[in-house]
């Protein structure tokens, strides 16, 4: 008789050697550091409320804290409230990614603008820090969308009041007496009157000599 030798190995034992395994492999492929993937990374404090008018931009300073244990590169992200994208009629301008040490704080200008036609009314936009190993937590921000203003009043002009003036005479054509002008036919209707005065005058007096 041929003897055979058979070796027959249960399912509990592979099972283990496969969950052995299983949890060997991330150790074996290195130790990567947890802390990368928690939130230190974090957006200045309370966002006040802010206003722009259409075809115009505002502009604030925004804080970004490194909490963590190691350097991040980050920048800022926009969006809607809840969406991809920003509000119709509303962009904001690219931020540069600035190098945060530990327990450093630096601050990015934010620029958001407001085409002509963007609709009137409150929006809601989203911040964040755009780091790669930062869940990139969302701050938000109010914003209003006003009308454009008003163009300038223009500087009143100074009213100058007119000159009143007489219309001028030729010298020799009126003469003035007693503050007041006499135009030469007057003054020959007067000469005659006297002249008639002055020789009725004359004769009666010469009559009243002869009697």
């Amino acid at each position: 008789m041929r003897s055979s030798l058979r070796i027959t190995l249960s399912p509990a034992p592979l099972l283990s050697i496969l969950l052995l395994l299983v949890l060997a492999c991330p150790a074996a492929s290195g130790i990567e550091d947890a802390s990368i993937y928690e939130d230190y990374v974090t957006l200045g404090g309370d966002l006040q409320p802010v206003e722009v008018r259409q075809g115009g931009s505002v502009t604030f300073l925004l804080s970004a804290t490194n909490a963590g244990n190691m350097y991040y590169d980050s920048g800022l992200k926009f969006r809607g409230s809840g969406m991809s994208g920003m509000p119709e009629g509303i962009t904001a301008d690219p931020v540069e990614p600035q190098t945060i040490g530990i327990g450093e704080t630096v601050w990015h200008q934010v620029t958001i603008r407001a085409s002509v036609a963007a609709p009137l009314g409150m929006y809601v936009v989203e911040i964040a820090d755009n780091s790669d190993k930062d869940p990139n937590t969302w701050r938000t921000v109010s914003l209003s969308v006003l009308p454009p203003p008003p163009p300038p009043t223009p500087a009143p002009t100074e009213k100058v009041e007119p000159i009143a003036r007489g219309i001028p005479t030729r010298p020799g054509k009126e003469a003035k007496t007693d503050g007041f002008a006499v135009s030469p036919r007057v003054l020959f209707v007067i000469a005659i009157v006297l002249s008639a005065v002055i020789v009725i005058g004359a004769a009666i007096f010469i009559n009243y000599k002869k009697n």
